[in-house]
């Protein structure tokens, strides 16, 4: 059954588009054995999140409440990342996770480029930080899709995917225009496999091992929420003002 995501505030607390809820709930009640919390869908007006979050943590809030929150569950996950992961779990900070699910809303291509290089099999960062960060650096991140030739079909391993690219790169592929032979006889897979030992396969293209990746602390939060424009007439503005300074 679909998961029905709750939205918070008399007129809605989320406003914006929906990249993934979370369960924030009290742990004083929790311990006290009452379940008490709420759905709230991210990303949401912070002001609004930030009131939903200090009634939660309010002493009259149920039986045993206390100030301390923690999130028991997650309706979607940022860039289809394990719950339990570093990043996520209990302790992340709700505030954290809705300016990088504002992030993602903002830049759907970035976001799209740091799921497949976790998908990839990439160590995902430390905590939310990390994630915002390299969320903000996507053009830094060393993904390159893979060139298949044409007809061939997409259903392919990443193995085979990475022998075709690296043959298309590499100008090799006259070689198997001109010897038919050769084409039906080569193992792609092998091939794409060895070069696989120096990069990390994914399903849409790969990661290049011997590039680093972005620093996961370069920008700090303070940076990040103004990064966010919350007001869309502010993020209007400052787009007008990077298309100025490129002129």
């Amino acid at each position: 059954m679909e998961r029905k995501t709750q939205v918070l505030g008399k007129k809605g607390l989320s406003l914006m588009e929906k990249q993934f809820g979370i369960w924030v709930g009290n742990l004083g009640a929790y311990n006290a054995g009452v379940l008490a919390g709420e759905w709230i869908s991210l990303p949401c007006d912070p002001d609004e999140l930030d009131k939903t979050l200090e009634n939660l943590s309010s002493p009259g809030y149920a039986r045993g409440a206390g100030e301390e929150l923690f999130i028991a569950d997650y309706d979607g996950t940022p860039f289809g990342l394990d719950p339990s992961c570093a990043a996520l779990g209990e302790q992340a900070s709700p505030e954290e996770l809705n300016m990088l699910a504002r992030l993602m809303e903002l830049d759907e291509e970035a976001a799209e480029k740091v799921e497949s290089v976790l998908a990839a099999g990439v160590d995902a960062p430390k905590d939310v930080l990390g994630l915002a960060n390299w969320l903000l650096e996507a053009d830094s991140l060393p993904f390159f899709s893979y060139l298949l030739p044409e007809g061939l079909s997409p259903w392919q391993t990443p193995e085979v995917k990475m022998a075709w690219t690296d043959i298309l790169l590499s100008g090799k592929a006259e070689v198997f225009e001109e010897n038919s032979w050769i084409e039906n006889n080569f193992d792609f897979e092998a091939y794409g496999r060895d070069l696989g030992l120096e990069l990390f396969l994914g399903e849409d293209g790969y990661v290049d091992k011997s590039h680093g990746m972005p620093a996961q602390d370069g920008w700090d939060w303070n940076v990040i929420d103004s990064q966010c424009y919350w007001n869309l007439e502010d993020r209007a503005a400052g787009l007008e003002g990077h298309k100025e300074a490129a002129l």
